[in-house]
């Protein structure tokens, strides 16, 4: 066959790119419910290790501190739950089953609730750093939920990004 020439069996670019669309909105909430799970238990390692580091000297954290941490704790693990079942179900589910069509939405606001959980628990760290013995340990682990947060963040919006498009289809 000449070389430039389209072959007569292929489809026409206006039917092959929603599928296109499609698997790339699949990577992409994979990528983003990869990133929500290995950083949230990031999240709870800081927040052990600022606790623990903290009672070994005697002192306890701040009970404002001690107060957002089981809360912002159970929205993180919720967080990691949805990521790994989004996971499964782009994953070896798919093999069996169907992904389901809204589900790159839902990982996009996962990772949005998981953003958004990293950022009070950087200013939450902070708060520590400031009221706590160990400021050094405690400011370190903000500055790097902040720089998680913002990993996140931006997968999420591209994710949202992704899924609209999707979404709105032709």
């Amino acid at each position: 066959m000449p070389r430039g020439r389209r072959c007569a069996s292929s489809a026409p670019s206006a039917e092959i790119a929603p599928s296109f669309q499609r698997e790339l909105t699949i990577a992409q909430a994979r990528q983003t419910a990869r990133a929500v799970m290995l950083i949230v238990s990031f999240l709870f390692l800081c927040w052990h290790l600022a606790e623990t580091w903290d009672g070994s000297t005697g002192h306890q954290l701040p009970d404002l501190v001690q107060l957002l941490v089981p809360h912002l704790g159970g929205i993180a693990a919720s967080a990691a739950f949805l990521a790994a079942a989004a996971l499964a179900a782009t994953g070896a589910l798919a093999r069996w089953l169907p992904t389901p069509h809204r589900l790159p939405l839902l990982v996009a606001w996962t990772g949005t609730t998981a953003a958004v959980a990293l950022a009070v628990s950087a200013l939450t760290l902070t708060l520590a750093s400031v009221l706590a013995t160990n400021w050094p340990l405690s400011t370190l682990a903000g500055v790097v939920t902040i720089a998680f947060h913002t990993r996140i963040a931006a997968s999420a919006r591209a994710c949202r990004e992704c899924a609209r498009v999707t979404l709105a289809g032709p």
